[in-house]
């Protein structure tokens, strides 16, 4: 059995709010000059206050209407949806919802039409379903369409450089999310990588015997590898490749209570029941934390 946390928390909460510094000096999170329109269930909702700040590559933008009613979107840079999410900061009737979590763009329409880093501004077009449960599309749901065009703050991270990027098949991948797994009873961890994409790139380690230096690897090994694992909206399950190539750590930095590991990988992927499909996976770049 193995056990899932998501550090939805630490990716959204710890570098673009709570530990960060700002570089601006507005008064407040609501700016000036900026539009946040929400239909909910075919409803119109007014929205009163908008917060949007902008941490290196990633952003979260969210309205909250007199009553409560909020929703907000995690996405990045590069036009990548993390997440949508309907909440109340009032409320604790109201329920949560959330686009779903495995290939994003596939259930969920998300359009970045601008992003203006000189004069911080960013424009979105957004509609479709969040659910109850995000990894079940059977879940209870509701209907969100809308569009945002917001000034945002510009945020220090705690942590910089945090993130994991590569080449998938020659384009370029840029995580959004991160799920961590741990086996009960096991030492090693995974981090479980996402974006919107039907991609994902799972990275295995042992924190408690990590060292820096250069390693190969193959599906048979136990750690200091990666894997690529490609999801099927149809079957609603990942496929996980082989994967044979090359594994580097070069830093381990203790920053507060996490040991943050940087490196890069580059390996050749191949469907376990298809050998004619092979994807390239190059110039990999992690910064991570593995709990």
């Amino acid at each position: 059995m193995k056990k899932i946390t998501l550090l939805f928390a630490f990716i959204a909460v710890s570098f673009l709010t709570f530990s960060c510094s700002s570089d601006s000096s507005s008064d407040g999170p609501s700016q000036t000059g900026s539009t946040f329109t929400l239909n909910y269930n075919g409803t119109n909702i007014p929205i009163n206050q908008i917060t949007a700040t902008k941490s290196e590559n990633k952003l979260y933008v969210y309205g909250v209407a007199v009553d409560g009613q909020a929703f907000g979107i995690f996405f990045n840079k590069f036009g990548d949806l993390g997440w949508a999410d309907s909440y109340s900061v009032e409320s604790f009737d109201f329920i949560d919802q959330k686009s779903h979590y495995n290939f994003g763009s596939n259930f969920f329409n998300f359009e970045m039409v601008s992003l203006d880093e000189v004069n911080k501004r960013v424009k979105v077009n957004y509609s479709g379903r969040v659910y109850t449960d995000e990894n079940d599309i059977l879940s209870e749901y509701s209907e969100v369409s809308g569009t945002f065009d917001v000034v945002y703050i510009d945020v220090v991270p705690q942590i910089p450089g945090m993130g994991v990027s590569a080449k998938i098949a020659g384009s370029d991948w840029y995580e959004t999310q991160i799920g961590y797994m741990n086996q009960f009873g096991s030492d090693y961890a995974e981090n479980h990588h996402i974006n919107d994409s039907a991609y994902k790139l799972v990275i295995v380690l042992n924190p408690s015997a990590i060292s820096e230096g250069s390693f190969t690897f193959n599906s048979a090994s136990d750690v200091n590898r990666v894997q690529l694992a490609k999801f099927n909206p149809d079957t609603m399950e990942y496929t996980f490749y082989n994967t044979v190539g090359n594994f580097n750590m070069t830093d381990i930095s203790d920053v507060g209570n996490f040991d943050v590991h940087t490196g890069s990988f580059s390996f050749t992927a191949t469907n376990p029941t298809n050998s004619a499909d092979v994807i390239q996976v190059t110039d990999g770049y992690f910064k991570t934390v593995h709990l």
